[in-house]
């Protein structure tokens, strides 16, 4: 790690910023043809994504995935984009016909 962290330290070919800054849709939208490409675990016939949890089990942390999407679309010719794996564990399916333990 320490290899890494000193080809970052006072390297003009790379930027780091605040997290709330980068997440901004405001400065999101800024860039042109920006894609946002995220993640979802689940999707249902109805239309609602779950980026958080399988069923009602925590799987992953909350992310800047609503920032960077609405960001995108708010640019010019921009677009957000989800994209899911076909199962989540042996015979289980990411796209229930409905979600009915919420």
């Amino acid at each position: 790690m320490k290899e890494l962290y000193d080809w970052l330290n006072d390297n003009v070919a790379v930027q780091s910023e605040r997290g709330r800054w980068v997440n901004d849709p405001a400065v999101i939208r800024q860039n042109t043809k920006m894609v946002s490409v995220n993640t979802c675990l689940m999707v249902d016939f109805t239309g609602q994504v779950a980026s958080e949890s399988i069923d009602t089990a925590q799987y992953s942390g909350t992310g800047g995935r609503s920032d960077t999407a609405i960001g995108a679309v708010q640019g010019l010719d921009g677009r957000g984009n989800r994209s899911s794996p076909a199962a989540a564990r042996p015979r289980a399916t990411t796209f229930p016909p409905t979600w009915t333990t919420w």
